[in-house]
């Protein structure tokens, strides 16, 4: 189904709080094609027999160079009731131009909504975004630089439609390629072991490959927005979701091509295991918004437990982030280890002399 616009929408351009929406062919303001069925809500109304609506969100931001393999990913999908959300976060290079390009003679069944930030949300803000156009329950998300394999949303929809459509997020499996798109191997979420309770989470940040995700609609519904300065969404939806006594479901299977070590997924990887001291401070201060997040999701839903464990570990970032530029005074370690212990202050001082000395090396 080719991209509609309105041959009335003129003038100002809509906002979604202050972010402009709008499709690429035209720069008119986004007026979304109509579904196959012309259905065109989050409640499609439909039986439980039949296959629901379901929004697949592609996500971009400066990567002109993957671009155009991923919206093709997008528009291979088997699944036949989908809204294709390509979003741009407002990108200096060619991300947004491509996108366009690459819909502008589409045909297919899918609907094809385009919107383009007027300024840089970053991942919390552009998942906002994402979460106000978005019209079905079930939202797939998919970055730019990875690929999604042709049969991804009719398995996520089948595991979907399996828990009764309650489950709050579903992941999977993906596939490593490198740079140029080489295999290299399955790679499994790494925290399916504790995936089992909002205070285990807590404990241990824990999350799922994002790049393989999708999201009940509901988790936005129950806790708001996300903070604008959250980068790791994975990790805030699968506290959510547990939070929310929401069932976490694996898919055992690659369902996703994952360029693993290009851009976000990169960042932390440090020369020989170690990271650099910028990459520390950066890795420490995404760690601290993490918890705020979780903090501020406990004051919607309380879990004593959880909130006793995420206040603690909020301290012990915060106390990171102090040994980052030098060895607190007495006073100021006194103080970090009454909120974030003795044992992980005096972990933070072994860790210190550590990082300085393999700083130097």
């Amino acid at each position: 189904m080719p991209v509609r616009t309105s041959a009335a929408t003129t003038g100002r351009q809509p906002s979604l709080d202050g972010i402009a929406c709008r499709t690429s062919l035209d720069n008119r303001p986004i007026v979304p094609s109509i579904s196959p069925t012309g259905i065109d809500e989050v409640d499609d109304g439909l039986g439980e027999t039949e296959l629901p609506l379901v929004s697949f969100a592609l996500l971009g931001y400066n990567q002109e160079k993957y671009t155009h393999a991923a919206v093709e990913a997008a528009l291979a999908q088997d699944y036949p009731r989908l809204e294709i959300i390509l979003s741009d976060d407002c990108s200096t290079d060619r991300t947004f131009d491509i996108m366009r390009e690459t819909v502008a003679g589409y045909s297919g069944p899918h609907r094809i909504v385009l919107n383009r930030n007027a300024s840089n949300q970053k991942t919390g803000g552009h998942m906002n975004v994402i979460h106000r156009i978005a019209r079905a329950e079930l939202l797939i998300v998919a970055a730019c630089d990875d690929i999604s394999l042709p049969t991804r949303v009719s398995r996520i929809v089948e595991m979907w439609l399996k828990t009764g459509r309650r489950a709050g997020l579903i992941h999977s499996s993906c596939d490593s390629i490198d740079d140029s798109g080489g295999r290299q191997g399955k790679l499994d979420c790494p925290c399916l072991a504790v995936l089992r309770s909002a205070e285990e989470t807590a404990q241990t940040n824990a999350y799922v490959i994002g790049a393989t995700s999708a999201y009940s609609r509901q988790i936005f519904r129950l806790f708001g927005d996300l903070n604008s300065d959250v980068m790791h969404e994975d990790c805030a939806a699968t506290f959510r979701s547990l939070l929310a006594g929401l069932p976490i479901e694996y898919i055992d299977e690659p369902l996703v091509l994952y360029r693993n070590l290009v851009g976000s997924s990169g960042f932390y990887q440090g020369s020989g295991g170690h990271l650099s001291a910028p990459q520390r401070l950066t890795f420490l201060q995404r760690a601290k918004i993490d918890y705020q997040q979780k903090l501020r999701d406990l004051q919607k839903i309380p879990n004593a437990a959880a909130a006793r464990i995420a206040e603690k570990r909020l301290h012990y970032f915060e106390a990171a982030l102090r040994f980052e530029s030098g060895i607190p005074g007495l006073r100021e370690i006194l103080h970090f280890s009454r909120r974030a212990g003795v044992a992980g202050v005096a972990r933070l001082m072994v860790k210190r002399l550590l990082n300085r000395m393999r700083d130097a090396a």
